[in-house]
């Protein structure tokens, strides 16, 4: 991870989803914080906002990464699978797709909480694309 061409913040956001430490719902419900609704907004199917669906099991983030063509097998620790992934996807720029790709997600998820966006994978194909257009190789 901390090889990786993208900037510092990207890679400190990885390590903060690595660690289980993003704010997701989930989290904030198990520090008490009140909130309306602790079900993922992305996918819209009642289920709770974990790590875990939010970026490997939600529906829409399915549909994100089968669109970059990496396949994660969620009965593994996620180390592991994070290292099966990267051998199945067979690319040296593995890294930046699997930083950048979650970090896309978070950005959207935001949006529709925070701004009132609309659900939209186009956006977040954008999104990603602009990102990764960033990248100093």
């Amino acid at each position: 991870m901390w090889k990786s061409a993208v900037s510092g913040k990207y890679k400190f956001f990885f390590w903060l989803l690595i660690r289980d430490r993003l704010n997701t719902r989930n989290i904030l419900c198990r520090k008490n914080k009140y909130l309306e609704d602790y079900t993922c907004v992305l996918c819209q199917q009642g289920v709770e906002e974990t790590l875990g669906h939010l970026f490997f099991a939600c529906h829409f983030n399915l549909q994100c990464w089968q669109i970059l063509g990496i396949q994660w097998d969620t009965s593994l620790a996620e180390t592991e699978m994070i290292l099966q992934a990267r051998q199945h996807f067979g690319s040296q720029i593995f890294r930046e797709i699997a930083i950048l790709a979650p970090w896309c997600i978070w950005t959207h998820r935001n949006s529709i909480i925070l701004d009132g966006g609309i659900l939209s994978l186009d956006r977040w194909k954008f999104s990603f694309k602009s990102e990764f257009s960033l990248i100093k190789k």
